[in-house]
């Protein structure tokens, strides 16, 4: 099977939305979902920060937004010349951060200090202007456990092994001097 350059698959991608616009929007769609960033942080971290760079330059007043769909209301950290919070989730205040010059570096990282269990789940960055919104990076944050459950199971056993050994040895030593 032959393998087709870049160049061709490119090609025919604007055949087909030639053909069919709709198939094109597509493929946009499914190769926009297959860029999300998964970010681990272990239990009892001080923070975590969620990436997201925009490398274009801002040619109008923008908002970034950075949110939680599943979240009513979904709003974790906004920012335009300055934050925005009236509208942030309860459950975030006081816990997220930007960098002062986010809307002109183009480092719209999000900084969650006390990550908690709960904060598991698909953060969007997203820029939003007075007409539209797009969408710059999804971020799935996910936990890393301190020491693995594997590892507390294989120790818990070591433990009652070691116990019923000394049980053992204890009764065999008492049994011998009667």
């Amino acid at each position: 099977m032959a393998m087709s350059s870049p160049v061709s698959s490119n090609h025919q991608l604007e055949r087909l939305a030639d053909i069919n616009p709709v198939f094109c929007v597509f493929v946009l769609l499914a190769s926009q979902e297959s860029v999300t960033v998964t970010v681990e942080f272990q239990e009892g971290a001080s923070s975590v920060v969620l990436s997201c760079q925009y490398s274009k330059k801002l040619e109008e007043i923008a908002t970034v937004k950075w949110s939680r769909l599943d979240l009513s209301p979904s709003t974790v950290h906004q920012r335009r010349e300055g934050d925005d919070l009236r509208e942030q989730n309860e459950f975030f205040k006081g816990r997220t951060s930007m960098k002062p010059d986010a809307l002109d570096s183009g480092d719209f990282s999000l900084t969650l200090t006390e990550p908690r269990l709960c904060d598991i789940g698909t953060y969007i960055c997203s820029l939003q202007y007075e007409t539209e919104e797009i969408t710059v990076s999804d971020v799935q944050l996910k936990v890393t456990e301190k020491f693995p459950t594997w590892a507390i199971v294989v120790l818990t056993f070591l433990v009652i092994f070691i116990i019923l050994l000394l049980f053992f040895i204890i009764l065999c030593i008492i049994m011998i001097r009667t």
